[in-house]
């Protein structure tokens, strides 16, 4: 199994255990979400901020869904928030620490660090998933 010090394991264990995962599953998947969000930003030309997280959220979402967390209604969609916020940060993070080699279209738009990534998800995400950022990133520093 591959290292999780890239990680928030207070984040990665609380979504293994809402969708009822080993580690090294939710692991691959995290992996396959961060491989097919990089291809598909690869073929953007100049992507903006807000296409980059919907994209990511789109992913995560639709992998939410596969794994049964219906969020069609309003009600559910504010049920699983923290979740799907959780995941989407879990894939930020794993895409952060591959470095330079791996995701390279989504370093060179500035996903590269936490604090840039922030900066950026302030253009786009709701205060709720900038709060928590926020909190991994103080819990790290």
């Amino acid at each position: 199994m591959e290292d999780l010090s890239w990680t928030n394991k207070g984040a990665f264990q609380s979504v293994c255990s809402q969708l009822n995962l080993r580690k090294n599953i939710l692991l691959g998947d995290i992996r396959d979400i961060a491989y097919h969000w990089d291809n598909i930003m690869e073929e953007a030309e100049k992507p903006r901020c807000k296409a980059i997280f919907n994209t990511l959220h789109g992913l995560t979402r639709s992998y939410l869904r596969g794994r049964n967390i219906r969020m069609g209604s309003w009600l559910n969609s504010r049920r699983y928030s923290d979740l799907d916020s959780m995941l989407t940060l879990l894939v930020f993070e794993f895409v952060i620490a591959r470095g330079d080699t791996w995701y390279q279209k989504l370093h060179k738009l500035g996903i590269n660090s936490m604090k840039n990534t922030v900066e950026l998800m302030m253009h786009y995400f709701d205060p709720d998933i900038i709060e928590q950022a926020e909190q991994i990133i103080r819990q790290e520093d």
